[in-house]
């Protein structure tokens, strides 16, 4: 068994397993400059640069009050799993009724960013 990983032109790893070597063969064919063997990437906190596992790098979004600031453009803010896709790097969260509201911040490669505000 020989571990691989396969990501898509983004970097973003869709399979990380181990393979036997038929399996292998078909897979260095299918995914030609999209595989890396003899590793196995975690695709929750790594991703492929130059067909090189890496780290994925840090959220720079920070929530101050009720604005999210330093967005990457584009992503995708979640409220309490509802996605609200943004084009812009500031976002003012419009928490109108008590409650505690899980808000998430998706924008690939970074880590998601995560933040929990009570109201």
């Amino acid at each position: 068994m020989t571990p691989v990983t396969i990501f898509d032109n983004d970097g973003r790893i869709t399979l990380a397993a181990e393979v036997s070597d038929s399996t292998l063969a078909l897979y260095e064919m299918m995914y030609v400059g999209r595989i890396v063997t003899g590793a196995m990437a975690n695709p929750q906190t790594e991703y492929i640069v130059d067909g090189k596992i890496q780290p994925r790098p840090g959220s720079p979004v920070a929530l101050t009050g009720g604005t999210l600031a330093n967005l990457p453009m584009p992503c995708t803010i979640t409220i309490n799993g509802t996605a609200y896709p943004c084009e812009d790097d500031g976002a003012e969260l419009d928490l109108l009724y008590p409650g505690i509201y899980k808000i998430k911040v998706f924008a690939f490669p970074y880590l998601d960013a995560e933040f929990e505000v009570t109201i």
